[in-house]
C-alpha cells in the first residue's frame, strides 16, 4: 500500500481524511487523494476502533500519528477539494463548550482474535515490542550492559532505539565503541541516547520527550533506570508508581514503541519498590552475578515474569575484557560473551520460589518424600522440580535416602533464614 510509508509525506487533504476515518466518519469518494490514500482508509475503517491508532502509528510513525490525532472529529476539510459536492461532508463547528468526545475503547469480544499478538524483539532476550518489559537486578550486576547489548541488537536489526541515559552518559561511549568492534560494526544509526532523565511524573514532561524523540520515529525506548526517571516520587507508593506506569502506557500506545525499564532490587533480593510496577509488565527479566558472570532469568521462581509466552529458558553470560582504537583513540570495556550455566555458591544465593516451596514440603517429613509426592502437593511442573531438586542437592539442603527426598539441618537453616 505504502512501500515506504513511514517516509511519505501527507498532505493536508489526506491528513484530514484519515482523522475523519479514525472517528468512523463518512468521507467523499471524489477526493483529490491518491488512490493508495484510499486503499489505506478502507483497510482502517474495517479495523476495529480501538486499534486503529496503532494502525496509523504503524504506517505512518508517530510524527504523522500526531498531526492525524490532532484533527478532531470536527475539524474543518481543507480548501484543495476535487468536488465541490464534498462540501455536504464538512462537519459543522463544535459548541463552545461542549467537551470533546470520549475515545471508544470497548471491543467487541469476538474481534479481539483480530488483535496482533505481542511478539519478541530479539531472539536472545524476552523482550516485547508495543509493551512493557523490565529489567531488574542489585547495583553493579551489569544491568546497563545488558540494556546497551539489547538496544544494540535491536538496531543492528534496523529498529530505532532512543536509550535514556537518567544515570549519566559518561562512559557509554567506551561500550559501544567496543560493543560495535565486538561485533564488527563500523557505524549504526538506529541507537540515540538520551543524555537526561526524564520526569515521569510530569504530563508535560512527558509530552516533550515524546516531541523530542519523535523525529527518529523510534521502536523501542530504553529507560535506565527507573529511579531516576521518578524526580520527587516514592516508588514504594502505588500512586507514584502508578503515574510511572501510566506515563509508560501513554509512550507505548502513541508512538508505537516497546519499553524495557531498567530497575534495582530492594534488600529483600525482588524488584524495589511497588509490586504495581512487576504487576504491569508484560516480561520480566532478573538478573544474578556471581563474579564474572550474569545470569538472567525469566521465570517467576527466579523472580522473572513472562505474561504471552513460555517463561524463558536462563540466559548465562560472562564479562570479558576488550577494547579498540577508534580515531586513534582508545576505548576499553567489557562484552557479554554467551556462557555455561552457572552454579551460584550456596553462600550468596538466595532461596527461589520453588526451593522453599520444595523445603517447606519436605520440613516435617522425617522420612522424606518421593519425586512424585513433592509433585502432587506443590504443583511444580516436573522440568521445574528436577532441576530445583538437583540444585539443592548440590548445596546439601537436601538428600536422597532411597527412593526419597530428605531435607538437612543446613535446608532447614536455609529455609528458617
Amino acid at each position: 500500500m505504502f512501500p515506504s510509508s513511514k517516509q511519505v509525506d501527507l498532505s493536508a487533504l489526506e491528513l484530514w481524511a484519515i482523522s475523519q476515518t479514525f472517528h468512523s466518519k463518512r468521507i467523499p469518494d471524489d477526493l483529490a487523494i491518491p488512490p493508495h490514500t484510499y486503499d489505506f482508509i478502507r483497510a482502517l475503517a474495517q479495523a476495529a476502533p480501538t486499534w486503529r491508532s496503532q494502525v496509523i502509528s504503524g504506517t505512518f510513525g508517530p510524527v504523522a500519528m500526531g498531526r492525524i490525532m490532532a484533527l478532531s472529529e470536527h475539524a474543518p476539510m481543507p480548501a484543495n477539494l476535487k468536488s465541490a459536492r464534498a462540501q455536504e461532508y464538512l462537519q459543522p463547528a463544535p459548541i463552545v463548550g461542549q467537551p470533546p468526545k470520549r475515545e471508544n475503547y470497548l471491543i467487541l469480544a469476538d474481534d479481539l482474535k483480530n488483535l496482533p499478538a505481542p511478539v519478541y524483539g530479539l531472539d536472545d532476550y524476552p523482550i516485547y515490542m508495543n509493551c512493557l518489559n523490565a529489567l531488574v537486578g542489585p547495583s553493579g550486576a551489569g544491568k546497563s550492559f545488558v540494556a546497551v547489548d539489547i538496544g544494540g541488537k535491536l538496531a543492528m536489526q534496523g529498529a530505532e532505539v532512543v536509550y535514556v541515559a537518567a544515570e549519566g552518559v559518561f562512559g557509554y561511549s567506551d561500550r559501544w565503541e567496543v560493543w560495535k568492534a565486538h561485533h564488527k560494526i563500523a557505524t549504526n544509526k538506529y541507537l540515540h541516547f538520551y543524555t537526561r532523565a526524564v520526569n515521569m511524573m510530569d504530563e508535560q514532561g512527558v509530552q516533550n520527550f515524546m516531541e523530542d524523540i519523535s523525529q527518529y520515529k523510534p521502536q523501542f525506548l530504553i529507560i535506565d533506570t527507573v529511579a531516576r526517571c521518578m524526580l520527587g516520587a516514592d516508588e514504594n507508593s502505588t500512586r507514584d508508581m502508578g503515574l510511572f506506569i501510566s506515563a509508560c502506557d501513554d509512550i507505548i500506545h502513541a508512538l508505537g514503541v516497546g519499553v524495557l525499564a531498567v530497575h534495582h532490587t530492594g534488600k529483600d533480593g525482588k524488584m524495589r519498590g511497588s509490586s504495581a510496577l512487576f504487576g504491569a509488565c508484560d516480561s520480566v527479566m532478573f538478573l544474578q552475578r556471581s563474579e564474572n558472570s550474569l545470569a538472567v532469568f525469566n521465570s517467576l521462581d527466579q523472580g522473572g515474569k513472562n505474561k504471552y509466552s513460555e517463561e524463558a529458558d536462563p540466559k548465562y553470560l560472562m564479562f570479558v575484557k576488550q577494547s579498540t582504537v577508534v580515531d586513534k583513540r582508545p576505548f576499553e570495556s567489557v562484552i557479554l560473551m554467551p556462557a555455561e550455566r552457572i552454579d551460584m555458591d550456596k553462600q550468596e544465593a538466595k532461596l527461589s520460589t520453588n526451593q522453599r516451596i520444595i523445603l517447606e514440603a519436605l520440613d516435617g517429613y522425617e522420612s522424606g518424600l518421593k519425586a512424585s509426592q513433592i509433585s502432587e502437593m506443590t504443583q511444580i511442573s516436573n522440568g521445574s522440580l528436577y532441576r530445583t531438586i538437583s540444585q539443592l542437592k548440590k548445596w546439601e539442603w537436601i538428600t536422597a535416602v532411597e527412593d526419597k527426598y530428605v531435607i538437612t539441618e543446613e535446608g532447614k537453616h536455609a529455609l528458617s533464614g
